[in-house]
Formats: structure tokens, sequence, C-alpha cells
């Protein structure tokens, strides 16, 4: 009978270390698949932090691009303010001359009128520069007459 029982203990120490294999074989396993699964997700949380410094990397340059060029749009917009600001100033001389221009057609008429009495002065002046001659040639020949005669006389 001890050796029924010290078989049936054999046996059941032999089952026993069996299940015991079993259940720390099926444990490990277990842990091992865990690990492969949180090393899968290391993987892909390191590939998506990469991913994502990447993707800041370009928003920080784009970001730089985007204020570099919105720096010069403040330049040029300040730039065409400022030649806004003198085309209007020259409108408004423009303008002004152009009124004064305009405001000139009343003295268009008095530059017409002088115009006139220039010509008429002109005209005087032909007439007495005509009889200034004649006065000369009279004179000429006055003196070239008593010339004559002073020489005849002789």
């Amino acid at each position: 009978m001890l050796k029924e029982i010290s078989q049936k203990l054999t046996m059941k120490k032999t089952l026993f270390t069996t299940q015991l294999e079993n259940f720390f074989n099926a444990i490990s396993q277990e842990y091992q698949e865990a690990i492969r699964q949180l090393e899968l997700e290391k993987q892909t949380l390191q590939d998506s932090v990469a991913k994502l410094e990447r993707d800041v990397e370009n928003l920080v340059k784009i970001k730089k691009s985007y204020e570099s060029s919105q720096e010069l749009t403040e330049n040029h917009h300040a730039t065409y303010v400022q030649t806004i600001e003198k085309l209007e100033k020259e409108n408004q001389i423009l303008k002004e001359e152009l009124e004064k221009l305009k405001s000139q057609t009343d003295t268009d008429e008095s530059v017409d009128e002088l115009k006139a009495q220039v010509k008429k002065l002109q005209g005087y002046l032909a007439k007495g520069i005509s009889a200034y001659h004649d006065t000369i040639q009279r004179q000429k020949t006055e003196d070239l007459v008593k010339e004559i005669n002073q020489t005849l006389k002789k």
C-alpha cells in the first residue's frame, strides 16, 4: 500500500510538476507576448514622436517664413502708404496749378490785349522809323545840295 501511495504521490507530483511547468510556460509566454506588445507600442510611439518632431520643425520653418513674408508685406504696405501720400500731395499741387491756369484765362485776355497794343506800338514805330528815314534822307539831300552849291560858288 505504501508503494501505491508512493506511486500515487509520485504521479501526483509529476502531474503537479507538469501542470506547474505548463502554468509557468503559459505565464512566460503571456509575459513574452506582453513584452513584444509593449515593444511594438514603444516603437510605434517612437515613430510617432519622430514624426511629430519633424512636423514641429516644419511648422517652425513655416512660421518663420510666414513672419518673414508678413514683415515684407508690412514693409511694402508702409512703402505703398508713403507713395500714396506723396501722390495725393502731388495731385493736390496739380489741382491747385490747374485752378491757377483756369484763373489765368482772364489774364490770357489781358495778354491778348497787351499783344494787340504791342502790335500797334510796332506799327507806330514802323511809321516813326519810316518818317525818321525820310527825315534823314531829306537832311542828307539838303546837305548834299548845300555842298554842291558851295562847290559851285567856289
